[in-house]
């Protein structure tokens, strides 16, 4: 049953109030419900049921997912209670993951303690400092699986360190900021890296202490995550 909050009609004194159906504005509701997902309005031009003299008017439903397990093909994401019944049904193809790799072990540490970062990775300068721009710059290395093959990689939990980062990837002092680690699929494999975070701070080294090209401070070595990566021929968007 309606709830008092939830139920609105045109004559319930409680004023003017906007209903949206799939994100669209609705105009001349008589009323809605908006916890069944209902609404009822009058179309324009207003027109006469002829053979009821009312107001002609249109049933609009918010409708997410019926769950039921009518639908061909697959294999989907299903599941059921113990009685049989489906009671969740995404129709999305499951992923099938065909490996999965640990992130690359780093290298040495610099004469300020701090690591180089990947064992045979490299950095790659994104852009230069300017006097409209700060620098950018990130960490990556290169796994390679099978040539010609687009993969899909995903990381369940990664790592953070401070980049401490030369003239050499600035163009001007040394700079420090926060990266975040990450995982990504490509043709022929998958590649880790440590990039600039989406918030991080930034400062400049102090006394210009930084290693060629750049290094890591708070580099975490007790755990290492693991890249779980899928071939994605065969699977839709976002996947390929």
């Amino acid at each position: 049953m309606a709830t008092t909050n939830s139920f609105h009609h045109l004559n319930d004194g409680r004023g003017k109030r906007a209903v949206y159906v799939n994100g669209n504005p609705i105009s001349r509701v008589v009323w809605c419900d908006t916890a069944r997902g209902l609404a009822v309005f009058c179309p324009f031009p207003v027109r006469i049921n002829r053979r009821t003299g009312k107001v002609y008017n249109r049933l609009l439903l918010y409708c997410f997912d019926l769950m039921r397990n009518d639908i061909p093909g697959g294999p989907y994401l299903k599941t059921f209670n113990e009685a049989g019944e489906i009671t969740f049904n995404s129709l999305q193809a499951p992923l099938n993951v065909i490996a999965s790799m640990g992130a690359p072990a780093p290298t040495g540490t610099d004469r300020y303690g701090r690591r180089y970062g990947y064992a045979g990775g490299r950095w790659e300068l994104v852009r230069r400092q300017t006097a409209n721009v700060d620098s950018q710059a990130h960490h990556l290395i290169d796994i390679p699986l099978s040539a010609g093959v687009e993969y899909a990689a995903c990381l369940p939990w990664s790592r953070a360190a401070n980049a401490f980062l030369g003239n050499a990837l600035t163009g001007v002092d040394g700079i420090v900021y926060g990266m975040s680690e990450g995982a990504f699929g490509r043709s022929g494999g998958i590649s880790f890296m440590f990039a600039p975070a989406g918030v991080t701070t930034q400062s400049g080294t102090p006394s210009n202490q930084y290693s060629l090209p750049g290094s890591f401070e708070g580099f975490s070595v007790d755990r290492y995550p693991t890249a779980l990566v899928i071939n994605t021929a065969n699977y839709p968007f976002p996947y390929r």
